[in-house]
């Protein structure tokens, strides 16, 4: 190992470890969000899905039906309002009502994330508990993002706008960085303590 370090070969495996900086993986990060971004608007506008229309229409109407059952159920149990699933919105009383469009299923959500892990290097054996999990993790930001613009509609109508236009459509890329924190930061940097001693 000294006669390596002395002749300066690249083929250290501690060095090729530590390769993959922060700033080097956080750039690596942002241009494959933005291409599966790219990706999925080109296969959704132009090509409506082809040639798995019928399926992700399907798949959405299916989660998006299960967003308002649990939504309610939330709201109802946990939040004490009197809200109600008419088959097509969120009532919710004098305030209003809520609609979740197909955009608001979680399925494109569902397809960056699961693209993110696939593309971004790692140990496969973990991505195959890693993704579920996330998704998971995606799954549970959307019913907070529904119950807390349901919770908007009825305590601060006039904020809204705001929250539906930033905080909610953010809320998904902030999981996304913090879920992408964890894979590259604690679950794909395993050091020996040999390693870490010749370090």
């Amino acid at each position: 190992m000294m006669l390596r370090r002395l002749t300066g070969r690249v083929s250290d495996p501690v060095a090729i470890r530590d390769a993959g900086t922060f700033p080097d993986n956080l750039s690596r990060f942002f241009l494959l969000t933005a291409a599966i971004y790219l990706f999925w608007w080109l296969w959704e506008k132009p090509l409506n899905f082809f040639p798995i229309t019928r399926l992700i229409n399907g798949w959405s109407a299916w989660m998006v039906k299960g967003l308002y059952h649990d939504s309610v159920w939330i709201l109802n149990r946990i939040f004490g309002l009197q809200a109600l699933y008419d088959g097509q919105t969120i009532c919710l009383g004098p305030a209003g009502s809520l609609s979740i469009s197909y955009p608001c299923s979680g399925i494109r959500q569902f397809t960056q994330f699961t693209l993110l892990m696939i593309f971004f290097p790692g140990p496969w054996l973990k991505k195959t508990w890693f993704i579920p999990l996330g998704l998971l993790a995606v799954h549970l930001t959307n019913l907070i993002r529904i119950t807390g613009l349901s919770l908007v509609i009825v305590y601060l109508p006039g904020l809204w706008h705001f929250f539906h236009g930033y905080v909610a459509k953010g809320m998904f890329y902030l999981v996304f960085f913090i879920l992408w924190v964890l894979w590259t930061e604690y679950l794909t940097r395993e050091r020996s303590s040999s390693e870490r001693a010749i370090r």
